[in-house]
């Protein structure tokens, strides 16, 4: 038995499946997608093209 656990799990089905396909693979977390949303920490928004002043200004805004 083998448990890997990180923050950024990465995608080792496929090795696994590779190497030793009969190897049974069980998500201890299921629904992990629905979680994402929840968990959410920031928002991306595209800004366009910013001066460095403007740019600073804005950083500088920020709590």
């Amino acid at each position: 038995t083998a448990v890997l656990c990180t923050a950024t799990q990465p995608a080792l089905e496929a090795q696994f499946r590779a190497f030793v396909p009969s190897l049974p693979i069980q998500e201890l977390c299921p629904g992990t997608s629905d979680l994402y949303e929840h968990f959410r920490r920031v928002t991306f928004a595209r800004a366009g093209r910013l001066s460095r002043e403007a740019l600073a200004e804005r950083l500088a805004a920020q709590p």
